[in-house]
């Protein structure tokens, strides 16, 4: 007769982490035994993935890192750092959903997300960002790239969110048909205007007959140096 034991995955895990930590008896004896009085600080968790690392002991890093994964909640700077130390453990596949989760919760990390996915996979990388209906994330894309001057990538993210004409953004629809024009690319920027401003003929509002929007195709007015 067997005694079964059923453990519960959380504590398997805790354990496992904990016997790393005990199998370096100068990491236990020394101050690291903070570990065991703050199981929940992340910040000593992720120091102690980086000396794995360092010491080439991958495996034992990417361990400590799935840890810090759970316990790191919405802290988003922690987030960027997994996503970093996950790529020196050859773990490129799992930072995309710590990348897509930055992307959406902070505008001040965007950019950052975008570059680090691009100097991972290429050009072509930050698109792993937009596999998702989420058309925020999607807006938040196409505001960056127009900034960058990343046309082509405007281009493709515009087709996408034109789908959804309803939801985009007046001021983003305005900036990309103004980047568009200074860019002398008028073809795609009267193509992005017709979707909401449709044009009978060459001219836009050529009888006056609508109020006066000041921008794109529509009539500019200024004022006359002759005028008094």
């Amino acid at each position: 007769m067997f005694l079964v034991i059923k453990v519960s995955p959380l504590f398997l895990f805790i354990f496992i982490i904990i016997g790393i930590i005990l199998s370096s008896s100068s990491l236990f004896l020394s101050s690291s035994n903070k570990f065991l009085f703050q199981p929940l600080n992340s910040s000593l968790w992720i120091q102690l993935a980086k000396d794995k690392i360092n010491k080439e002991k991958l495996e034992e890093a990417f361990q400590i890192l799935q840890w810090v994964r759970k316990i790191s909640g919405p802290i988003i700077t922690k987030r960027i750092e997994i996503a970093e130390l996950l790529i020196e453990c050859n773990k490129t596949d799992l930072i995309i959903p710590e990348l897509k989760f930055v992307f959406k919760t902070d505008p001040n990390l965007r950019k950052t997300t975008i570059y680090l996915l691009k100097s991972i996979y290429g050009e072509n990388g930050s698109k792993l960002l937009l596999d998702t209906t989420d058309l925020y994330i999607w807006s938040s894309y196409l505001e960056i790239a127009l900034n960058e001057g990343w046309l082509e990538e405007a281009k493709e993210i515009w087709h996408q969110l034109s789908k959804h004409k309803n939801n985009i953004d007046p001021k983003l629809f305005k900036s990309y048909v103004e980047t568009f024009i200074q860019q002398q690319d008028y073809q795609e920027a009267r193509r992005a205007w017709d979707l909401f401003f449709p044009i009978q003929g060459l001219l836009w509002n050529g009888g006056f007959e609508k109020p006066f929007i000041g921008w794109g195709f529509d009539w500019k007015i200024y004022k006359s140096p002759f005028y008094q």
